[in-house]
């Protein structure tokens, strides 16, 4: 069969196809996609042609998305109408990464998740980066009166931050943009803007003696050294654990500052994706309404507005964090 899809046709070009997809086969279900959100870096990387392992363009974009079985295989566990998140397929005709912003997919029984009734598709089809982000603050383990910053608020940075936000540790933000720190501000996030001033100056006002966990979401090679220094040095001598730095974004290379890590005794985290548990963990965070991306992803847009919307994050617009496309 057919459907539409999002495609990279080259470098920072997006256009819909019409891409071939398989039949589902034994313990498989073709799902209809309602909706399919954006993660920004890895999509960027693709458009641009610097993302590790991409096939040749044109490629389907997109990993993270939400719909409805439309027809269950041979002995699949899901039927006709069950509501489920994947990330897409790689059972079709187009060269494919994920797969994730297409009309249809065909995806193993294993691959899927149940979207529970209080959860909108809408909002589920961020859940791929909901758990991203939540696998980092699982290894991260925040502990009461602890002090966390965030650094970056793009789609994974707002998510640290507001995932963070649920323990009882506290909560500092920063990053460039007037808009997004605005936005994480209503959000519930103590959030700073540091353009025109240092990570660390800005990080003093709140935590004087420096951060117990940096989460480093802006995948900048360049912010690297710089946030090192924001980790709280301890006592030499004393039986208290340095600093974590969980390496959230994707830099794809890094200088290590060994001396500054040294002092601080760092201990670095490396979240690679995520784990089954985590989109069933953040499905639940949504349904418990502890968590909302309701702001994050905005209002959908028509899969022919896609190349407008990539431009808009390729020119770095800060009013657009990520965005959804509706599908169905």
């Amino acid at each position: 069969m057919k459907g539409r899809a999002l495609v990279a046709v080259d470098i920072n070009r997006v256009e819909i196809a019409d891409i071939g997809i398989q039949e589902p086969g034994e313990k498989e279900a073709l799902v209809r996609t309602t909706y399919s959100t954006i993660s920004p870096g890895t999509e960027l990387r693709v458009l641009n042609g610097s993302q590790p392992g991409l096939p040749a363009h044109p490629v389907v974009l997109g990993y993270s998305a939400a719909g409805v079985v439309e027809r269950a295989g041979p002995n699949s566990s899901w039927k006709k109408g069950d509501r489920v998140q994947f990330c897409g397929t790689q059972k079709t005709d187009a060269n494919s990464m994920w797969g994730g912003h297409a009309e249809f997919a065909t995806v193993d029984d294993g691959d899927l998740t149940k979207v529970p009734d209080t959860v909108d598709l809408r909002q589920a089809s961020a859940t791929k980066l909901i758990a991203i982000a939540l696998h980092g603050f699982k290894l991260n383990r925040p502990t009461s009166g602890e002090n966390i910053v965030v650094i970056g608020l793009g789609p994974i940075g707002m998510l640290s931050a507001l995932i963070h936000k649920t323990s009882p540790a506290n909560i500092l933000a920063l990053d460039l943009s007037p808009s997004r720190v605005e936005l994480a501000r209503s959000l519930g996030i103590n959030a700073i803007c540091v353009k025109g001033t240092s990570l660390e100056s800005a990080l003093l006002e709140t935590y004087p003696n420096g951060a117990d966990s940096i989460v480093d979401s802006t995948g900048s090679a360049a912010v690297f050294p710089e946030a090192i220094k924001l980790g709280r040095v301890p006592d030499w001598g004393a039986d208290t654990a340095g600093s974590r730095f969980v390496i959230q974004g994707s830099p794809m290379s890094l200088q290590f500052p060994y001396v500054d890590a040294f002092e601080r005794e760092t201990t670095f985290l490396l979240p690679r994706d995520n784990s089954k548990s985590d989109l069933a963990d953040s499905l639940d965070l949504l349904g418990s309404g502890q968590l909302s991306v309701d702001k994050l992803i905005g209002s959908p847009y028509d899969p022919e507005e896609a190349q407008s919307v990539y431009d808009r994050l390729i020119s770095r617009d800060e009013s657009l964090i990520t965005g959804t496309f509706k599908w169905s």
